[in-house]
């Protein structure tokens, strides 16, 4: 199972394409990558700083996601990756001007690391429940029909096993988790944010009652090669 630094930055790219799409990460981090998170946060905290625009207690929390952040990236990344996204977004945020379009993003990149983190305490409740034999995990569920939403969110619901089980590869998750950023997007732009929400937020609890095992690897393995075309 995942720790929870490493779950914030897999898991709030999916909870931030619903919350605010950020027009200011740097061609460098290419595309909304665990150093994209960390530039994102550092850059938020580092305005924060200059214009506070949260309470206290607010923007100690989010220097403390930053943290976290940067410490999980330099895990997948490495240390030196991970310090020059970092790097970054402080100075970002040091020479961006007071506004409000930069308090708006300030705020909503604590809202989407705050809903990450939970969806993080969430899983790890869950399985460590489910160890303790408190309870049993559901059979595989997956939605009936071809509709492209039920598809993003059979699709949803393997991803969300994949970070709590760790059935694949490290490239071949990366690769994953890339697709469905990519689809989660794209389905936002065609159904709209709330019901695409909704279908991530099912498909997380729906993956929080499965046991890790054949049937979930088979899922996983199911819905990657579909989505990947490996």
């Amino acid at each position: 199972m995942r720790r929870l630094p490493t779950y914030l930055i897999t898991t709030l790219p999916l909870v931030a394409s619903q919350i605010f799409m950020p027009p200011d990460i740097s061609a460098a981090a290419g595309e909304f990558t665990p150093l994209a998170v960390v530039e994102l946060l550092s850059k938020s905290h580092a305005a924060d700083s200059k214009c506070k625009f949260l309470d206290p207690a607010s923007h100690e929390e989010l220097g403390g996601l930053v943290g976290q952040a940067e410490r999980a990236a330099a895990e997948i990344e490495g240390n030196a990756a991970a310090k020059s996204a970092f790097m970054r977004g402080l100075g970002a945020g040091k020479s961006a001007e007071c506004s409000a379009q930069l308090e708006a993003q300030t705020v909503s990149s604590l809202k989407a690391a705050r809903r990450a983190m939970a969806a993080a305490r969430d899983t790890r409740i869950s399985d460590a429940q489910i160890a303790a034999g408190d309870g049993r995990k559901s059979p595989i569920s997956i939605l009936p029909g071809t509709g492209e939403l039920a598809v993003h969110e059979n699709r949803l619901t393997a991803y969300f096993t994949e970070l709590h089980c760790d059935h694949l590869a490290y490239r071949q998750r990366w690769k994953f988790w890339k697709a469905i950023i990519a689809q989660h997007e794209a389905a936002a732009r065609q159904f709209g944010p709330e019901a695409v929400e909704s279908a991530k937020d099912r498909a997380q609890r729906n993956s929080a009652d499965l046991a890790c095992g054949g049937q979930t690897a088979a899922l996983v393995q199911t819905q990657y090669r579909e989505i990947t075309g490996k």
